[in-house]
C-alpha cells in the first residue's frame, strides 16, 4: 500500500508505517456522519441516507479506500459504493427478510456466532 494520506494529511499527517499498517487502517475507519462531513461535501440524499440508514446499512471505510473518493462529486462510483443514499433506505414488496438464508441454518441459543466462509484472508 502506498503512503498517500490524502484527507489525513492535515495536523502533521500520518507516518508511512502507520498508513501501511492494516490495524491502523481498521482503527481509523470513517464510521459516522460527522467524519464524512469533515472530509467530503455531502449531498442532501447522502446526508439523509446516512441518518436514515441506522442499523440497516453499515458505514466503515478505511482511510486508504476513502482517499479514492473525490470531495465534491456525489456521482463518483467509489463514493456511491460507500456513502449511503436515502434511496437505499426505501423498502420494496420484493425485499427479502433473510436474503442470504442464514436464519434457517442458525441455532438460536444464548451463546452463538455465525461463521461465513469467504475468499478473504484476515491474517
Amino acid at each position: 500500500m502506498s503512503h498517500a494520506p490524502g484527507y489525513w494529511s492535515g495536523n502533521g499527517g500520518v507516518a508511512p508505517e502507520s498508513w501501511s499498517d492494516w490495524k491502523w487502517q481498521l482503527k481509523n475507519r470513517v464510521t459516522s456522519l460527522p467524519q464524512l462531513e469533515q472530509f467530503i461535501d455531502l449531498s442532501d440524499e447522502e446526508r439523509s441516507g446516512v441518518l436514515l440508514s441506522g442499523d440497516k446499512l453499515a458505514l466503515a471505510v478505511t482511510p486508504h479506500f476513502f482517499n479514492l473518493i473525490p470531495r465534491d462529486n456525489p456521482n463518483d462510483p467509489i463514493r456511491r459504493q460507500v456513502v449511503p443514499r436515502v434511496e437505499e433506505t426505501w423498502g420494496s414488496p420484493y425485499d427479502m427478510a433473510d436474503p442470504c438464508g442464514e436464519d434457517s441454518h442458525t441455532c438460536r441459543c444464548r451463546a452463538w456466532c455465525i461463521v461465513i466462509r469467504t475468499g478473504f484472508c484476515f491474517w
